[in-house]
């Protein structure tokens, strides 16, 4: 139900303290509806994969092949030197890792 102040009080004038904090109160509550709204827009668009990502996706039941592809994914980033050890080329080949490759020089993997 929506409250309207009678046409004498319009502008607010000659209304009493709790009137107008009541008002201000529901304003902020809009507010707050319109910045959880904006968000969650946001982080739905922000989280829009590409065909090729789905294909991917749809693919593995999984985002990770094992809790060793996870560490590992985790632990090489996008934008960070890749820390790349035999192990782990071992561990992504007999578990069947999958998703984009991480490429490194030789002289880059590291023994542990």
């Amino acid at each position: 139900m929506v409250r309207r102040p009678s046409r004498r009080y319009a502008a607010g004038v000659g209304r009493s303290r709790e009137h107008r904090q009541r008002d201000d109160t529901d304003m902020t509550g809009m507010r707050r509806m319109m910045l959880v709204s904006v968000l969650c827009v946001g982080a739905g668009v922000a989280g829009c994969a590409t065909p090729e990502e789905w294909k991917t996706w749809r693919e593995h039941p999984t985002h990770w092949a094992s809790g060793d592809h996870g560490f590992f994914s985790l632990r090489n980033r996008e934008g960070k030197a890749a820390r790349v050890t035999r192990n782990d080329i071992a561990m992504a080949r007999d578990q069947g890792w999958w998703g984009k490759p991480l490429t490194v020089d030789q002289a880059q993997i590291l023994e542990r």
